[in-house]
């Protein structure tokens, strides 16, 4: 059917028309349509770029239309004849009117938008004028400020005529006036697409209403997701529909939701916090609290889009593209909680403005595309729609891209390969398993959304438009579903259905009203993810407690046995959580650089534990069985000991003389609650000896302290005593790695085989010729530490492989005489040749390495010339590979991610003129193992280095045996699983 809409908005008025086939598609629209005239500053024909660009926007709303079209008659002549035939509007303005297309008659001038009127005008003028509305309409004056009274007067009343039918139209469709206004004229894609999406969600059918629920039932309702599920106990006759399980205690809800939220457990402060708070909405308020952290919540939501989307950190791997990096995107996303809509519409469609670009990369000198949406070639394309339909549809394509589904009959391979043909150039060959068969199968959207088209586009760019808009159209009856599932199953342990890649017909949902109902209040939302989030967070259902014999299990042999959600679903925490739970327990705090998201390396733990060390493949979950080599590395692992054996923790408990206390705070930080008695007994028992020993080993150190002080002051005493132990046992230890000669088995390099690194000797009584200052009568070192906050929008660029540090430019220039002495011994080093625009010297190899704790600081002295000050200096680490690095100044050098380990920020220059020592955490760069290099980089300059080495905070000797009490409680089932 064809059909015609007439959409008069403010002063300008548009003429859509569309023919079968030709929805979204303006080129392909039949063209002997007549049209009807509409005045009042025509935008069409010769005013072509603004019209044509309205009409653009319009197009893709033709089918919402057809019902207006039905509803507001067409404007009829004057004399009530039929329908005019002129195929063009005669109204102009003067300024086109000055171009000729005007003409007087009968004491009138009328103006034309193009020749063609003005020629069936001069054949019959008669005729001609009889089809116009409004044949005598004003138009607008030469010179708007010439305009008289009675002119505005005229083209006022011609703008409210407008106005009424926009608004008659608008109600028509059941919108409002400024809704419809904005779809004409919005700023751009991703407006127009919030727009779209409001004017679709008004043709959602009506959600299904909560079920009543009386009696018993009704304590456990805290809002209406907890009516679907206890209704379905009712239904069920289950015991729990007469007495319902309890809610977790406090100690278990601050846990699970930090977990689930942030992807951390809380440290002793917030828990002792919530615990201390008394109101009744306070698990609500946590809630809300820890939604509003948003670089926690979306660096927790980061791992898993990371898995989701297949991202990778290079552009090839073994020669393949990868389909891209992804992970600053869906960060930014997260943190701005963007719709989600808008986020996967931004995945596929190039035209949106946050669309991540696809880039090309140069495998076998061939460039390929590297990204998500990937369509060079056939089995690009069926991968790319394959991926698209698991993640955002959780619906598995896959199988039917080489024949029809074996196990799921809604899916012939022809209906596969008509969705993918949505994301390719054109249509698709049929090639049933490697064979082809020469039969082409039309692009077709596979699910029914109403009002949609049914054939595609021929640009590629319009077929991916057009494949984001259907799916995440409100109507598309499983995207919405879809995401809500996913959010159901992250936080309840199991998904309303099962498995959550797998929606189909066969093995409908287990509560399928409540799927609706969630479904359809995300999207009034606006698809804000917080807010269902939020909605499941404070259910009842969320909050009860863990019980095993109440808990639902998927058996995939038994897809459609009933889940009633009488209790969580136990979860095993992923690499990302336990890892950064560990730390944040062994340091209580969290620091958001050192998230194990953001390392790019896979290690023998975090392959233990899940994190895959490639994305090959797509995937929304983590393995949760348990393999010989996980718990190998639980037990053995030398990266699991590092976590926990070096960290702020076991200082300062072990500073406490309490046994009990020491109890509480090991179980307080790992587990987030006090130890039972029995633990508690069992947990004294075997710390007795470690204390006894470390008492006494105090106690012979202070010894020796106490007669030197006693012995200089002529008093003693207990305090002495105490205060003498402590300080002797954890005073800190510096170690000078490279001072006047570099580590054993190290080796100078740098740019140019090596010729960068120059020692420079300098003796205090050459100082008076260069106006320098001897060391003596320098400045104390000042401290240039003190973190930054990391830039996380700064662009990502690829980090450089290998054990050498990549080369910077480096010609031969003199050098002058420093200017200052060395800051200890007799030498120092400093760049030889060209710094500008950037240069590095370095050392590599060294044997034994140095052994760096996570709880250790690193230092460097650096002098600055301030003659020749530098725009920026960095220091890089060798402990496996570069991807150490800290830097102060401008952020020039290029090498790692800003933000991260492997280029962290750390605030701006040292003063110039003076030795500075620049401290850095080991934690903050993600060192845990042996350093046997280390780089001197600058972007221009003259700069000086000395000492550089660790500061070892000794290990209490007692902090072995507390390390084993938490090695025992961080392995244990309570630790790595959510309840």
């Amino acid at each position: 059917m064809t059909f015609r809409a007439l959409i008069v908005c403010d002063t300008a008025a548009f003429d859509l028309y569309n023919a079968p086939g030709a929805l979204g598609d303006p080129s392909a629209a039949r063209t002997d349509q007549r049209r009807t005239p509409v005045h009042a500053r025509l935008l069409n024909g010769p005013v072509g770029p603004l019209a044509n660009a309205a009409r653009a926007a319009i197009v893709p709303l033709a089918a919402l239309l057809t019902l207006a079209a039905a509803l507001v008659p067409a404007p009829q002549p004057p004399d009530g004849s039929a329908e005019p035939t002129n195929r063009y509007c005669p109204v102009m303005t003067d300024r086109e009117a000055q171009a000729g297309h005007f003409a007087d008659y009968e004491g009138r001038r009328v103006y034309f938008c193009c020749r063609m009127c003005m020629r069936k005008f001069q054949k019959d003028p008669q005729a001609y004028l009889s089809n116009l509305e409004h044949a005598d309409e004003p138009r607008p004056p030469r010179d708007a400020d010439a305009a008289g009274a009675d002119s505005a007067a005229d083209i006022g009343s011609a703008s409210a005529e407008s106005s009424r039918s926009a608004a008659q139209l608008a109600t028509a469709v059941g919108i409002d006036a400024e809704t419809l206004n904005g779809l004409l004229f919005a700023a751009d894609n991703e407006e127009l697409f919030v727009k779209r999406r409001k004017l679709r969600l008004r043709q959602l059918p009506s959600p299904p209403d909560p079920p009543a629920v009386n009696g018993p039932l009704a304590a456990a309702v805290f809002n209406a997701i907890d009516r679907f599920v206890v209704a379905k106990w009712q239904a069920a006759a289950l015991p729990q529909a007469e007495s319902p399980p309890p809610v977790c205690d406090d100690v278990t809800f601050i846990r699970r939701v930090y977990l689930d939220l942030i992807g951390v457990i809380p440290t002793i402060a917030e828990l002792e916090r919530f615990l201390r708070d008394s109101s009744a909405d306070k698990r609500a308020k946590l809630v809300d609290e820890l939604l509003a952290r948003d670089e926690d919540y979306a660096a927790h939501w980061t791992a898993f889009w990371l898995d989701a989307l297949g991202s990778a950190t290079t552009t090839l791997q073994g020669g393949i593209p990868t389909r891209g990096d992804y992970r600053q995107w869906v960060f930014d996303s997260f943190k701005a909680n963007k719709p989600y809509d808008v986020m996967v519409a931004e995945l596929i469609d190039p035209g949106m403005p946050g669309h991540k670009a696809t880039i090309l990369a140069e495998a076998n000198t061939k460039k390929s595309q590297v990204g998500f949406i990937r369509n060079e070639t056939h089995t690009d394309t069926l991968q790319t729609a394959a991926n698209v339909g698991q993640v955002f549809l959780g619906t598995a394509m896959k199988c039917a891209s080489c024949h029809s589904h074996f196990l799921n009959n809604e899916w012939p391979q022809q209906r596969f390969l008509g969705f993918a043909g949505l994301f390719a150039p054109s249509d698709l060959e049929l090639i049933r398993c490697e064979q082809r068969t020469g039969e082409m199968v039309a692009a077709c959207y596979p699910f029914d959304v109403p009002g949609a088209p049914r054939d595609a586009p021929q640009d590629v760019n319009a077929r991916l438009r057009r494949a984001a808009q259907l799916t995440t159209d409100p109507l598309n009856p499983r995207f919405a579903k879809a995401i809500v599932n996913r959010l159901w199953k992250r936080y309840l342990g199991l998904g309303l259905f099962e498995p959550a890649d797998d929606f189909r017909l066969d093995q409908p949902p287990s509560h399928p009203e409540l799927l609706e109902w969630l479904a359809h209040d995300c999207m009034q939302h606006g698809y804000d993810l917080k807010h269902t989030i939020r909605l499941i967070l404070t259910s009842h259902t969320y909050q009860l407690r863990y019980d095993p014999e109440l808990e639902d299990h998927f058996d995939v042999a038994k897809p459609t046995e009933p889940r009633y959600f009488r209790s969580p679903a136990l979860r095993r925490l992923t690499a990302e959580q336990l890892i950064d739970s560990i730390r944040l327990a062994m340091s209580q705090e969290l620091r958001p650089q050192r998230r194990l998201y953001l390392d790019k390396t896979s290690t023998a733990l975090t392959r233990a534990l899940g994190k895959p060390a490639s994305r090959n493949e797509i995937s929304t979950a983590r393995p949760e069985d348990v393999a010989v080599v996980q718990a190998l590395e639980l037990l053995n692992g030398e990266e699991y000991r590092r976590l926990i054996y070096a960290g702020r923790l076991l200082d300062e408990l072990g500073r406490d003389r309490d046994a009990a206390g020491i109890v509480s705070g090991l179980y307080a930080a790992a587990l987030s609650r006090p130890a039972t008695a029995v633990e508690r007994q069992a947990a004294i028992d075997f710390l007795r000896p470690a204390l006894l020993s470390e008492r006494e080993s105090q106690a012979s150190a202070a010894g020796r302290e106490h007669d030197a002080q006693a012995s200089a002051s002529g008093s003693g005493g207990g305090d002495v005593l105490a205060s003498a132990a402590r300080s002797a046992a954890m005073r800190p230890r510096e170690i000078d790695w490279l001072d006047d000669e570099l580590p054993a088995g190290a080796m100078p390099s740098g740019s140019k085989g090596g010729a960068s690194w120059k020692w420079v000797e300098r003796g205090g009584e050459d100082l008076a010729e260069s106006g320098g200052v001897s060391r003596s009568e320098a400045a104390q070192p000042e401290s240039a530490d003190g973190l930054a906050s990391p830039d996380r929008g700064a662009p990502s660029l690829s980090p450089r492989q290998g054990a050498r540090p990549p080369d910077a430019r480096d010609t031969a220039r003199p050098e002058p005489r420093p200017p200052v002495a060395p800051f200890r011994g007799k030498r120092m080093h400093m760049q030889a040749g060209e710094t500008s625009p950037r240069a590095q010297h370095y050392a590599l190899g060294a044997e034994p390495p140095l052994d760096a704790g996570p709880e250790d600081t690193l230092f460097a002295y650096v002098y600055i010339d301030p003659a020749d000050p530098p725009k920026e200096i960095m220091l890089q680490w060798y402990a496996g590979d570069w991807e150490h690095r800290a830097y102060w100044g401008e952020d020039l050098i290029p090498f790692g991610e800003s933000g991260t380990p492997s280029r962290l920020p750390m605030g701006v220059l040292p003063a110039a003129g003076q030795w500075v020592r620049l401290e850095v955490r080991t934690a903050d760069v993600a060192i845990s193992s042996g350093i046997t290099g280390m780089s001197f980089d600058q972007a221009g300059g003259r700069v000086y280095w000395d000492d550089a080495g660790v500061v070892d905070r000794p290990e209490n000797p007692a902090a072995l045996a507390l390390g084993d009490v938490l090695w025992a409680l961080f392995t244990s089932p309570e630790f790595q699983y959510v309840r």
